[in-house]
């Protein structure tokens, strides 16, 4: 069954974060035993994190990136606690 609105998803992943050029750093992973559930579509995930899910199928391995303005927005420092 591919990935489409209305169906919930489960993946696992290893997500990097690349600041600015430097070297990738490990930010987190959900595995086989604690992956990402969703209900795609619905809202509850980044839009550009769903578009690269669209039509993906079980067993499917691929990656992506997302720029940050498609993400969360870019670091501000002055956010940071």
């Amino acid at each position: 069954m591919k990935i489409d609105v209305n169906k919930v998803v489960s993946v696992t992943y290893r997500l990097e974060a690349n600041p600015s050029g430097q070297e990738k750093q490990h930010v987190e992973t959900a595995g086989v035993d604690t992956p990402l559930v969703f209900l795609y579509g619905a809202g509850g995930m980044i839009a550009a994190f769903e578009e690269n899910l669209s039509g993906k199928i079980k067993g499917d391995k691929f990656s992506f990136s997302i720029d940050p303005v498609n993400a969360y927005g870019e670091i501000e420092p002055e956010a940071l606690v």
